[in-house]
């Protein structure tokens, strides 16, 4: 592990640029588990992040949809290429080419679907300017939009163009296929039961809530909290750091957990040569240190990062409650590097 006043010093400079913030880091081979929290939650009673705070954990959900992906792949309910219009019957799913969309593409970000199904300039409209949710539509509306879309490639083609609206139809025709009655039930059901997150949900209870941070937009200003009914499976889920340690613990020792078939199989890389590509949810980077994967998230007020090095032995979680992200501060805890150098 990065010797233990390199994680304060890592805390220290982040708290000098957020409102506050949360790092963790676990380091594999020692078991040693170190957890600093710095700054205020900005809730009204002015309490300090501890811990335990609650944050919007954003497009860090995705890798989680990618795992329930798998878990339904390995029990024989789904297949990789199991075409999305099949889940979703009487819906107008796009294609092109006479390719069509299927459940890996969606989870590698393939599929040749836009980044959002509204115009990307009216996102960030509604997001930076007006400090507002631009993702309000449910299941239906967004299902609705799709047969509006016209593929930007043909499906599987290129190196991926990530797409929020991708990762949410996933969501959507997982929680289908499986019959579930939300996202927070097909996720539960999955992942977090099995792997014994109990801090980690869409919905907080009454105890979670009071323990969820304020978040924060430009100029430090408390924003809403985002809810993202209709593209749950692109980032509506809330964490904890102890949580986060755990599930990227789960996925540096797949086989120590109930789920390894799965974990490992969100690893599949489908360019490997490449020294940034996609597995199922994740993103590996090829550093000089060695492979990380990992995934960052972004809602209105907070920002986030998750990652994890087999070649390190390390896990790394970092969680803000404002605009600006962590991510330097997350490579540097597992790499050891600043990132860039």
């Amino acid at each position: 592990m990065s010797r233990p006043a390199a994680v304060g010093e890592i805390a220290d400079r982040l708290a000098r640029r957020h409102v506050g913030g949360v790092v963790g880091v676990l380091d594999l081979s020692s078991g040693e588990q170190k957890i600093l929290a710095r700054g205020s939650t900005g809730r009204a009673d002015g309490s300090a992040v501890t811990a335990n705070t609650f944050f919007e954990i954003g497009s860090i959900t995705k890798t989680f949809t990618a795992l329930v992906l798998a878990t339904m792949v390995e029990s024989g309910r789904v297949r990789l290429d199991t075409p999305v219009r099949d889940l979703l019957p009487g819906v107008a799913v796009p294609a092109r080419d006479g390719a069509q969309i299927t459940l890996e593409h969606l989870a590698r970000h393939t599929s040749g679907l836009p980044r959002s199904p509204q115009p990307f300039a009216r996102d960030l409209w509604i997001a930076v300017i007006q400090q507002a949710n631009p993702y309000t539509m449910d299941e239906e509306a967004v299902l609705a939009g799709l047969g509006e879309i016209r593929l930007r490639r043909r499906p599987g083609d290129g190196h991926g163009a990530y797409s929020n609206l991708g990762a949410g139809l996933l969501g959507i025709a997982l929680r289908r296929a499986a019959e579930a009655g939300s996202y927070q039930e097909l996720v539960s059901d999955a992942v977090l039961r099995p792997l014994g997150l109990s801090d980690t949900a869409v919905r907080l209870a009454p105890e979670q809530q009071a323990r969820l941070a304020q978040g924060h937009g430009r100029r430090r200003r408390p924003v809403d909290a985002w809810y993202l009914d209709g593209l749950a499976g692109a980032g509506a889920l809330r964490s904890t750091a102890p949580d986060l340690l755990r599930y990227l613990r789960a996925q540096a020792e797949p086989d120590a957990t109930g789920l390894g078939g799965a974990i490992r199989l969100t690893h599949r890389l489908r360019e490997p040569a490449r020294r940034h590509t996609f597995g199922l949810g994740w993103m590996r980077t090829q550093l000089p240190t060695g492979d990380m994967w990992w995934h960052n998230g972004g809602t209105g007020g907070f920002r986030s990062f998750a990652g994890f090095s087999t070649d390190q032995r390390r896990v790394a979680a970092v969680l803000v409650n404002d605009h600006r992200g962590p991510e330097a501060a997350g490579f540097e805890l597992i790499s050891g590097r600043r990132r860039g150098r």
